[in-house]
């Protein structure tokens, strides 16, 4: 496996992959989330367990994901984290 992070291009077994920019998501992991907004990613996960029941976080199984838009409309309204 190979991978160019100049053009976000990785090559598997001779085949060309490309990975979607983070900015183009609509979905984010925590991994994901915290890159983008720049907030650790404990602080993430807090947020989205005091937080488990608002539009930006989607459940699935045990695993959590951050609806990107809702999230920014979210911090936007806050005034520290």
């Amino acid at each position: 496996m190979q991978v160019n992070d100049s053009a976000q291009v990785m090559i598997m077994h001779n085949k060309t992959i490309k990975e979607t920019p983070i900015w183009k998501k609509s979905l984010l992991t925590v991994v994901e989330a915290a890159k983008y907004f720049q907030i650790g990613e404990e602080n993430i996960r807090r947020i989205t367990r005091e937080h488990k029941d608002e539009s930006f976080v989607l459940w699935r199984n045990r695993r959590v994901f951050i609806r990107r838009e809702a999230f920014e409309k979210f911090l936007d309204g806050l005034n520290e984290i």
